[in-house]
């Protein structure tokens, strides 16, 4: 019988009602990456929250060779449940904090975890633009990684 420790630290920055980066290190020594996601449901003083998005991307950490996450959002307002597209409200200090994070940090893989949420709300897409642009600015597209479950087809393919 063996018996395994691991230590997962993780950091939160915002407010009680916003949360503008989550950072999760299990081994340092491993590559860094960055995850946009679409709103948080961590804030400073629940750290140990997992939402279901970022449960299921960091069991397959492992998988994409990282040893820490920085988790974005596009919105940092922190819902317990899934708001209404209505209640996503533009978040231009969010946007900023994200601008400034990719200037300060080097990260190894960018994932962008939106997925199609939202496709038809005007304010997501204008966030999901700005963050491609500053990305695409940034000279940062290839380190984006795109995301597929095996049972999908690519579009076109039968």
């Amino acid at each position: 019988m063996e018996t395994t420790t691991f230590t997962l630290v993780t950091r939160v920055t915002g407010t009680e009602t916003k949360t503008y980066e989550i950072q999760r290190v299990w081994d340092a020594s491993q590559k860094r990456g960055l995850i946009i996601e679409l709103y948080p449901t961590i804030t400073k003083d629940r750290p140990d929250l997992m939402d279901l998005s970022s449960f299921h991307l960091h069991n397959h950490m492992k998988d994409l060779e990282l040893g820490s996450v920085t988790i974005c959002n596009l919105y940092s307002t922190v819902f317990a449940r899934k708001p209404l597209a209505s209640q996503l409200l533009p978040d231009e200090k969010n946007l900023d904090y994200i601008e400034k994070l990719l200037d300060r940090e080097q990260f190894d893989d960018i994932i962008i975890a939106w997925g199609s949420s939202l496709s038809s709300n005007k304010t997501a897409n204008e966030a999901k633009l700005h963050i491609l642009k500053m990305l695409t600015d940034k000279n940062l597209t290839d380190k984006v990684k795109h995301i597929v479950g095996e049972s999908l087809k690519q579009r076109g393919s039968g």
